[in-house]
């Protein structure tokens, strides 16, 4: 499967995580820097990276029409993502960094169309800065095939917790663009 590339936004992304665990009588909480470096390809020319900071500077989300896109990023649990070659993993990895992919669609209406995540393939970081991410993906979908490409972009300085004012984990339904 193919779609018209149009945009393309990269960034660096840091973020903790905590997780808790009763033993010994008590409980033990432990925090983990993940770091996430991902690419997002799109076939909306007007979903860059300034759109995404103004959306999230003014708190407004967005959903949009007939959307095509095709994320691929490398995370880590240990929070360093450094250049190299990553494999997918499904689930049951133990590896504390790997990579991802996920194609999806929105209808006309910005519903939910098709939405999978990669079942095999690789990412390759060449470059992962917060100013520039650089490498090449090949990963494989059930239903989309294997798509193939490389990217250099520069990097989109997305505020800790921004992702989250532009796609609301909570299913909040912003204003449909088409």
């Amino acid at each position: 499967m193919t779609f018209d590339l149009a945009s393309a936004v990269a960034a660096v992304l840091p973020s903790s995580s905590s997780s808790c665990s009763e033993a010994d009588g008590g409980v033990h909480c432990q925090t983990s820097q993940v770091q996430t470096v991902g690419v997002i390809f799109t076939n909306h020319a007007n979903l860059t990276c300034g759109t995404l900071l103004s959306a999230i500077s003014a708190k407004m989300p967005a959903r949009y029409a007939n959307l095509q896109f095709l994320e691929v990023g490398v995370e880590s649990v240990d929070g360093v993502v450094a250049p190299g070659t990553y494999s997918i993993q499904t689930q049951g990895g133990k590896s504390t960094i790997t990579a991802f992919a996920q194609f999806g669609a929105t209808t006309v209406t910005c519903a939910t169309g098709l939405t999978e995540h990669a079942t095999s393939g690789t990412v390759t970081l060449t470059r992962a800065t917060e100013t520039e991410i650089a490498g090449s993906y090949s990963v494989t979908f059930a239903t989309a095939g294997t798509l193939t490409g490389t990217f250099d972009i520069a990097g989109c300085a997305i505020p800790d917790g921004g992702l989250e004012v532009v796609f609301p984990p909570d299913g909040g339904m912003p204003p449909c663009m088409q």
